[in-house]
């Protein structure tokens, strides 16, 4: 991989990558924190768009879009009045 880590953002979950492409296998050789279910999504994001960490970071911006429009929308059928979902979704964006 290529770029620079940030170790905060990115870091933990390079080194559970990293290991995954040299052959390792997770729980036994690598811990990953979040689950297998995202790091096998986080690696085939990978190998679709490349070995970088541009694409690592894409990812978790892509996620969190994902998760607040979902956020929003469930806030949107829930309340009744659109007063409601705008404050839900200003809850969701700070």
């Amino acid at each position: 991989m290529h770029g620079f880590i940030d170790h905060f953002e990115t870091g933990k979950e390079a080194a559970c990558l990293n290991e995954l492409y040299h052959g390792k296998l997770l729980y036994r050789d690598a811990i990953p924190y979040f689950g297998p279910a995202n790091t096998y999504i986080q690696a085939l994001s990978m190998s679709l768009f490349g070995k970088n960490l541009s694409v690592l970071r894409g990812f978790f911006h892509f996620g969190t879009i994902f998760t607040l429009l979902i956020g929003y929308f469930i806030a949107l059928s829930l309340c009744k009045r659109r007063v409601f979902a705008y404050a839900a979704a200003l809850f969701l964006i700070v």
